[in-house]
């Protein structure tokens, strides 16, 4: 008969490891120590680009809206030479986004201590000002970064903005085939006459079919330049498709993306 009353020893429990912080606890366990970044010097002058098709107005102040770069026109054919010239790595630029602003921001990010890229509609105090001129644009640019008010958007790589130009151009030409096919498809409607037999009636081996229809000359005409349109769109966006697919390769995130059930390159 076995005793009811059975002796076991207590497990050993092996001290648990103390993380040592100079941070106040939270009550949810240790903090880790924050790392203190170096601070940022502050610019000597705030400079406001206000950039135009052919030139730009610079102009620029101090943290004390002291005006300390008077108002200059600089064309683009020099402004490589201004830039040099001109700015030093104690400056911070502000520019707005238009067409070349990209290429401004290449040109200055590594010759000044920052550029800031800042969406129109955000500049509210430019667009409100009683009396508005490219002079006095860019100074306000200058005085509304050196007061903190302006908030800078994000500045794609070149290679995202080599994607975004390939996407955009094959939009166009989607939308335009897209146009076309519903002509032809009208023509079709108008006649009561019936597509192609399969699931794609403008396959490059339906030419016959949509070229022989019995139409009037002049309708005869339309379908003509409209499948010619699209076949052309359709050639187009093959070779937008294939630089799309190069691009993509120097992207790391891509393949992570293709891994994702129904995710194309084109997509990713």
């Amino acid at each position: 008969m076995l005793s009811s009353s059975l002796s076991v020893a207590p497990p050993v429990l092996s001290p648990l490891p103390v993380v040592s912080s100079s941070a106040p606890s939270t009550g949810l366990g240790p903090v880790r120590e924050s790392v203190v970044l170096p601070p940022v010097p502050k610019p000597a002058r705030y400079i406001g680009l206000d950039i135009h098709k052919h030139y730009l107005i610079a102009a620029g102040g101090d943290g004390d809206k002291q005006q300390v770069l008077p108002f200059q026109r600089v064309e683009w054919k020099n402004f490589g030479a201004w830039k040099r010239r001109t700015l030093n790595r104690n400056d911070a630029v502000v520019i707005e986004m238009t067409t070349n602003s990209c290429k401004v921001y290449d040109a200055l990010v590594e010759h000044v201590q920052s550029v800031t890229v800042v969406h129109p509609p955000h500049v509210a105090l430019i667009t409100r000002a009683r009396v508005m001129n490219d002079k006095r644009a860019s100074l306000i640019l200058a005085n509304l970064h050196a007061a903190g008010l302006l908030a800078g958007i994000w500045v794609p790589s070149p290679t995202v903005r080599d994607l975004r130009l390939l996407i955009a151009e094959r939009w166009k030409l989607v939308k335009m085939a897209t146009v076309v096919k519903t002509r032809l498809h009208n023509v079709l409607h108008r006649h009561y006459l019936e597509p192609p037999k399969g699931s794609q009636p403008f396959h490059p081996k339906h030419e016959e079919f949509w070229l022989g229809l019995t139409l009037s000359a002049a309708e005869k005409a339309a379908v003509r330049c409209d499948w010619a349109t699209l076949q052309f769109a359709n050639g187009q966006r093959t070779i937008l498709d294939k630089s799309i697919a190069e691009l993509s390769v120097h992207e790391p995130r891509v393949p992570l993306l293709l891994q994702i059930p129904g995710m194309g390159t084109l997509l990713a």
